[in-house]
């Protein structure tokens, strides 16, 4: 299944409308991994823990709701956090 298939699921949006802007969002994630620390070669792969930071930034874009967004953010944040701490490879 590929990144943007997965975060749509993560999104439950089942059509094609948006697929470019949310394909913009997927890269947006991975570029704030690298500005903020992460090894460009793991923020770029497909390992379970980037797929997860790149779909909580996704759901906290798209988050219709204030409460949801703070909470995305949050687990974003902490994601983050631990990605940039460990040594994990790519």
């Amino acid at each position: 299944m590929t990144m943007l298939a997965k975060v749509k699921v993560a999104l439950r949006i089942n059509h094609t409308f948006l697929d470019d802007d949310i394909n913009d969002t997927i890269n947006t994630a991975r570029a704030e991994l690298i500005r903020s620390g992460v090894d460009k070669e793991l923020a770029e792969s497909n390992i379970d823990l980037i797929q997860m930071a790149v779909k909580t930034y996704c759901q906290f874009v798209y988050a219709e709701d204030t409460k949801l967004a703070d909470g995305y953010f949050k687990s974003w944040q902490y994601q983050l956090d631990n990605i940039r701490k460990s040594t994990i490879e790519a």
